[in-house]
């Protein structure tokens, strides 16, 4: 699904689509799906070098975590204003949420920050 969405959002068809609220919602979305995996905690907590060798550029293996990260470089390639402004928008709900989740007691309320992060991270050069 998200290689559809880039390849849309590349050919500038329903451009109208990525703005408003919709725009903000698919940036949470992104956010929430690229939340590190329960295997991923449990090989990075046995080994904190294989984190850094799969959040290396050059190592990336395709997964959804990485199409995400694509596809919000490619909508900033082609709507950079929008984008940066969706994105507030969902790291504005990202912190909403991460503190109640943790007021809460959840034990995970960490993930969705930690995604929204390495999210912007990998797409620093056009922020």
């Amino acid at each position: 699904m998200l290689d559809f969405v880039s390849r849309i959002a590349r050919s500038g068809r329903a451009r109208d689509w990525f703005d408003g609220e919709n725009f903000s919602n698919l940036v949470n979305l992104v956010f929430s799906w690229a939340q590190m995996t329960q295997s991923d905690e449990e090989e990075w907590a046995d080994n904190a070098n294989a984190f850094v060798a799969q959040e290396a550029d050059d190592s990336f293996s395709y997964s959804v975590r990485v199409a995400g990260f694509d596809l919000l470089g490619v909508l900033l390639e082609r709507n950079t204003i929008p984008t940066i402004k969706a994105f507030q928008v969902a790291i504005e709900h990202v912190i909403t949420q991460a503190q109640q989740q943790r007021e809460s007691g959840s034990q995970d309320w960490y993930n969705i920050p930690c995604a929204s992060t390495a999210a912007l991270k990998a797409n620093e050069r056009m922020l």
